[in-house]
Formats: C-alpha cells, structure tokens, sequence
C-alpha cells in the first residue's frame, strides 16, 4: 500500500470509536435489513463487506444482491453490454475493503459555474463553464429524477504545463454524479489527479474521493491514521456508481457509492446518509462525467496537463429504471461542456464516442 503525499489536511479528527447501534436499524432507505455491513470510521458510514466464496451473483436475488451492496441484475432485454458490465462490477475476484474517510477541508468539486450556452450539436447543446469539462443530462420537465449514474475511466497521468515549474499545485478531478448543473445539490465520487512542482522536481498524487455538498471532498484511504491509500495510480482502470435513495417529496437525503479500482483488484460498496457526509439533499435534475479543475482555498485551482482520460462508459438511470447516456439523452437535455481557465480561454474538452463512450483532452494553458 501507498502514501498519499504531500496532501495538506486541516484540522485531522477521525473517530475510531466503536457503534453500539447496528447497521440495519441505521440503514438510509429505512426499508432493507443490511445484515452484511460493518461501521467505518464516520458515523453513519457503513461498508459492505465481502460475500462469502459461495455467493454467486449470477443466481442470487435481486433482494441478495442489494443485501451484498450490489446493483439489481440486467435484463436481458438490457443487452450484452449491460451484462458484461455489471458482470465487471461484481466479480468475485475484486477484494471488498472497509475504506477510512478523511475530510480534506479546503478542497470542493463543486457545482457547474459560470454556464454560457453556445451552439447546438447532433443531440446536444454545446457549452462552456469556469470548472467543469464533460457531459451533463438534465431531466425533462416533469420527468422521474436520475437515481444511479455510473462512469468507467481510466486515472490520468498529470505533469504542469510543459516549461512550468510553477512551485505550487495544480489540481484535477474526474467523477460522475448526481446534481450540481442547475442546482447546488451534489452527490459526486472519482479520482483526483495533482501535481507540485519546484525547482524543477514534480510530486504527482492520486487518490480516490466522495463528496456530497455543501461538505468538502472526503479521501478514500485504507489507514487514515497513516494517510494510507488502497492501491491506486494513474492508468488504473475505474468503476464508479453513485446512487441517491429514498427519494421523498422529490428529494434524496440519503444514497450508495461503489467504487473499484480493477486494475488494483478491489473494490467498496458504501451506504449513507447525507449528512453523515456533510451533505444536505439532492434532486436528482441531472446527471454528469466530469472533468474539473478543483476549488482549493477558495479559489479553481490551476489545471494540469492530463495528456488525455478515456471513458468507456457513462451511463444514467432515473427513477423508473430508464436508461440514459450521452449519446442517447431519450427525453433528457445533453450539454457538451468545455471547460474555461482564468482567462476564458478554452482548457479541457471533451468527445463523444458512439452513444456512451467519452475522451477528455487538455489544452491551451494547460499543455502550453
């Protein structure tokens, strides 16, 4: 296992301490006994830990597979890619871990700001914004609020513009998520990519992270009295799933992450509640794979050159169990979003690939 270096951490206070109360009673959609969680470190955190050898997903319920953290079975109907994919999710080769969370205070993957409309593209509108590069989905009027949204990427290798040095950092997230693009409800999840440089000596660090706003991102670690991490590095393949549950009066205050590095072979299912993340409530009005310089201190944070961040699959599903993506938006509205540095120059794009697929690329000031 790995160090997370050089991460500036405010005010440390992780409770270790023990939870009489049980998981189940504690459970955020108040409906499924959860006999198969254990309490992390935060209160109102709980992981899913590893089914036993003879679990098989393949013949399991959809009620034992929920009860193992996992996502309902596809339909055949759904298609082979469906199939392979969540064949990927819940291979019993990933090894579950009971993650510890971190609060790192003054860094926030916050919600889209500066949104300027520009031109209309085959099924989407084209548009800017001062921190996000992506694609957004947003809910017809009067139409069911996305529930799950899942991404599969790659972690990006990050370096300073070539010729930089600038003896600081440079920050970059890439996630998917639930809200944030016409509300300031977010519940978001993924990988952090920065970098240090001085005196020509660069310190690169990767980590994977949960946030729901208006709290601070939280740092997926293995040991956080050590600010250990699971396994995790650049060229490490993704899957993310964050869910939103219990939608009451058109509001989730609770949801679901899960999260595997497959290429380090493990993998996390959490419940929660919003405010046990710091959270307040999400809408569900739109769904999102990002790209995003962070806010750190108050201020976004300088974009690195990322060189380049496939996606193999961004995929949304709303509350009566419809399929979207961003090259098939069905009822939904697609942005296409281009990301601004301070200058309003163009930073970080992204292309669409067929109907789920997405390539982020860097440029301007951030490769030059």
């Amino acid at each position: 296992m790995k160090r997370l270096s050089l991460i500036a951490i405010l005010g440390l206070f992780v409770s270790f301490c023990a939870q009489a109360q049980t998981a189940a009673s504690l459970s955020p959609a108040g409906r499924v006994s959860l006999p198969h969680v254990v309490p992390t470190n935060m209160p109102g955190v709980y992981a899913f830990t590893q089914p036993p050898a003879e679990f098989d997903p393949l013949t399991a319920s959809n009620e034992e597979l929920e009860s193992w953290g996992y996502r309902p079975r596809p339909e055949v109907t759904e298609g082979p890619t469906a199939q392979a994919q969540w064949l990927e999710e819940v291979n019993p080769a990933l090894q579950r871990v009971i993650p510890e969370l971190v609060r790192r205070p003054d860094a926030f993957n916050r919600q889209l700001m500066g949104l300027e409309l520009k031109s209309k593209l085959k099924n989407a509108t084209a548009a800017t914004s001062g921190n996000w590069s992506g694609y957004a989905l947003t809910t017809a009027t009067g139409g069911q609020p996305f529930a799950h949204v899942t991404g599969r990427w790659t972690v990006p290798t990050v370096k300073q513009a070539p010729g930089t040095c600038s003896g600081g950092w440079d920050y970059s997230s890439q996630w998917a998520g639930i809200g944030g693009f016409n509300d300031a409800f977010l519940l978001q999840a993924g990988s952090a990519a920065n970098v240090f440089c001085d005196i020509g000596q660069s310190v690169p660090e990767y980590f994977p992270w949960i946030e729901w706003l208006p709290a601070s991102e939280l740092v997926i670690y293995e040991n956080a009295k050590t600010l250990t991490l699971f396994p995790f590095a650049p060229g490490d393949y993704l899957i993310v799933t964050v869910s939103a549950t219990n939608f009451v009066a058109g509001v989730s205050k609770s949801g679901t992450l899960s999260f595997a590095d497959v290429t380090q072979g493990w993998t996390l299912a959490l419940t929660f509640t919003a405010a046990a993340l710091g959270g307040s409530e999400v809408t569900g009005k739109s769904a999102e794979w990002i790209v995003e310089r962070t806010e750190v201190g108050g201020s976004l944070a300088t974009l690195p050159d990322y060189v380049a961040d496939p996606w193999f699959d961004a995929g949304a599903t709303d509350l009566a169990a419809v399929a979207y993506a961003p090259g098939t938006p069905h009822t939904a509205t697609a942005f296409n979003i281009t990301m601004l540095d301070n200058s309003n120059a163009n930073v970080s794009f992204v292309n669409l690939l067929g109907t789920n697929g997405l390539w982020f690329f860097p440029e301007g000031s951030a490769v030059k």
